[in-house]
């Protein structure tokens, strides 16, 4: 339901982009300033005294609805903080020694997949892909011809992904193979490009991808992510 945008800002104060940002944003985002709740952080600052931040919103409507739902089972949050975005507060749990490197964070969550790609901590990129586990259960589900239940179980006791050489595979596991496979290739096609996108525009290389979310249990996922 929220968004994120990068600008540029001709200083790198905080009380002089506050003063402009809603005419940067009334011109960059698809809905009337008046409708939406927002946010930023400073990513980058230049040498100029300009600056790029990142901005999150979101509909002050949807926002509502989920502080009614909170209150509704007796959650007061102090902060709201957007899907991938929390991971900035565990960066320093994630990261030991690549604090001054490119990482990349794939979660990758039911209905879709949230990736975030951090430089020396500051996430540049953000980008929700719709893609996600129950991708895979649904393939497994039609080719198995069992239910979405019993492919959810399946999914957890036999799903693998095996890069390569599938002779230690009996028939069944060729068939989960191939099957996650085919489910899990647009998320991968888009993280490809999003990793490929961000290391063209900035020329550092992206030494890590975490990857977090129930279908990255997937038996072989890691090895065939790489």
């Amino acid at each position: 339901l929220a968004s994120t945008i990068q600008l540029d800002m001709p200083f790198d104060q905080p009380k002089k982009i506050e003063a402009i940002l809603p005419f940067q944003l009334e011109d960059a985002i698809p809905l009337d300033l008046d409708e939406v709740v927002y946010d930023y952080q400073i990513v980058d600052k230049h040498g100029d005294g300009s600056s790029r931040i990142l901005c999150a919103y979101v509909r002050e409507t949807d926002l509502a609805s989920l502080l009614d739902a909170l209150q509704a089972v007796k959650i007061d949050p102090k902060r709201v903080s957007l899907g991938p975005l929390t991971f900035s507060n565990l960066y320093e749990h994630l990261v030991d020694d690549e604090s001054d490197k490119s990482i990349a964070v794939l979660d990758m969550g039911h209905e879709h997949s949230e990736l975030t790609i951090f430089e020396m901590g500051v996430p540049r990129v953000v980008r929700d892909i719709s893609c996600g586990g129950r991708d895979t259960s649904a393939a497994i589900a039609d080719a198995l011809q069992v239910s979405y239940a019993d492919a959810e179980r399946a999914k957890k006791s036999d799903g693998v992904v095996i890069f390569g050489d599938e002779s230690g595979l009996d028939d069944r596991q060729r068939l989960m193979n191939k099957t996650c496979q085919g489910a899990l290739n647009p998320l991968l096609t888009e993280v490809n490009r999003s990793m490929a996108a961000y290391e063209i525009e900035t020329g550092n290389r992206i030494e890590r991808l975490y990857c977090t979310g129930g279908a990255s249990r997937l038996q072989g996922f890691p090895e065939y992510l790489g």
